[in-house]
């Protein structure tokens, strides 16, 4: 059938409604189409409220639309809206966060997007490694689903990090080592996790048992001069990275100094994956910060932003309930000899509450999962407010944003939200909240 996109949905689909048959008056999205294109399409799903389109044809193209430069796009998952022209891909993502904080900010509050080079900017690449079928592939997922797309390079991150996927990509499909199949379970690699620094590499592979792999090391050392090479036996087919993690040969984490604070990281590490929009938003952060100013860094981590900080305020306590995460932080403050941070490993919800009653002239700066804040540590914010003169909140998920900022505009104002285009190409936005409590 034959429709009109009207608009973009959240995750960069179209939209349209549908006019008679038996699915009149319902929504439709349909993928890869944009507004006021006239496409054709075939209803793939219809649910009691909404329908999805698979698009068939563009029989009228959107001046938005631009040629996607990857061959892979609308088959590989990594991507979902390179055909639609940069500049309107940041309008894209602007007018979502204006639309998801309609509620409870000001579209006067909303500062342009932050943004940066739209390809060749992640420093981290995961690769999938399955058997299907008397087949063993090594790639990328296809979108919604665990189909293996066999790739040659992905447009998303560097020349570097694309070497080491091809050499290894032909190292294992020509070794005895098996890929996971994963409707038997069995199998031995899952995946190859790819992590650059400066020319440096770090290289996880990731198994369902201790395998082999000083051959594949010689062979990465040929080409490269920094090198560190991990195994991790997986336990789960939900969590790529966890199990039991064991480094094999030469470097143990990737050295990095930024404002000031010297720092390593292993591939089980969290760090920003574009490291030129991580500079950006955390220059945000310090900009808010006073030097006299009690900063508590809430789901703090492996403590980066907390001893960014603490290079400018007077203190910093950061909270992480991961133990491993905690301890990196504690190690990371002894590593860069500061004196003026300290860290709890804890429930946020839990330790919050006891940290904002001991302190004042605080900052509270919120780093939450995807998931937002728990309704116990807003209401905690809300109940201590007297304690807190601003809270700086960065959002990777701006409806649990808006949820939560619903509860804290309770007690603070919204001075300035922020919308960062960490991920090119993709849906995905990160978002800085800048509040202060009221007069």
């Amino acid at each position: 059938m034959e429709v009109i996109i009207s608009r973009l949905g959240i995750n960069g689909e179209g939209v349209t409604r549908l006019q008679g048959g038996e699915h009149d008056n319902k929504v439709c999205f349909v993928d890869f189409a944009l507004p006021n294109e006239k496409v054709d399409i075939d209803i793939v799903q219809n649910k009691s409220k909404f329908c999805k389109g698979k698009l068939n044809k563009i029989i009228s193209k959107s001046v938005d639309r631009t040629e996607a430069r990857c061959p892979y796009f609308t088959r590989c998952g990594g991507c979902d809206i390179q055909h639609l022209e940069i500049t309107k891909q940041r309008e894209f993502k602007y007018k979502k966060v204006i639309d998801a904080l309609r509620k409870v900010a000001s579209e006067d509050k909303v500062k342009p997007t932050v943004f940066d080079e739209p390809f060749e900017y992640r420093n981290k690449m995961v690769f999938a490694v399955r058997q299907e079928g008397n087949e063993k592939k090594i790639g990328m997922f296809e979108s919604l689903s665990h189909h293996i797309i066999d790739i040659e390079r992905c447009l998303l991150t560097n020349d570097i990090i694309n070497k080491v996927y091809a050499i290894s990509k032909e190292y294992f499909l020509q070794s005895n080592n098996t890929a996971y199949n994963e409707k038997t379970k069995k199998g031995d690699i899952k995946y190859i996790v790819i992590r650059e620094h400066n020319g440096s590499i770090l290289v996880t592979i990731v198994s369902t048992k201790k395998v082999k792999l000083d051959e594949y090391y010689d062979v990465l050392c040929q080409e490269f001069g920094s090198v560190g090479l991990s195994n991790l036996i997986s336990t789960q087919d939900t969590e790529i990275l966890v199990g039991k993690y064991c480094q094999l040969y030469g470097l143990n984490e990737l050295n990095i100094k930024e404002f000031g604070v010297e720092y390593g990281v292993n591939n089980l590490g969290f760090l920003q994956v574009n490291n030129a929009m991580k500079t950006k938003m955390y220059t945000r952060v310090l900009d808010e910060i006073s030097t006299d100013a009690n900063v508590i860094d809430a789901y703090s981590g492996a403590g980066l932003l907390s001893a960014i900080i603490a290079g400018k305020a007077r203190a910093v306590v950061g909270i992480e309930i991961n133990e491993s995460a905690s301890k990196s932080a504690e190690n990371l403050a002894k590593k860069n000899n500061l004196q003026n941070i300290k860290f709890v490993c804890d429930d946020v919800a839990k330790s919050l509450p006891n940290v904002l009653e001991n302190c004042s002239n605080t900052t509270l700066v919120l780093d939450p999962p995807r998931s937002g804040c728990s309704v116990s540590v807003s209401e905690s914010i809300i109940e201590n407010s007297d304690n807190i003169d601003k809270i700086i909140y960065i959002s990777c998920n701006p409806a649990t944003l808006a949820r939560d900022l619903e509860y804290l505009c309770e007690k603070f104002d919204i001075v300035s939200v922020t919308p960062f285009d960490l991920f090119p190409q993709t849906k995905h936005i990160e978002t800085l909240v800048v509040l202060e409590r009221k007069g």
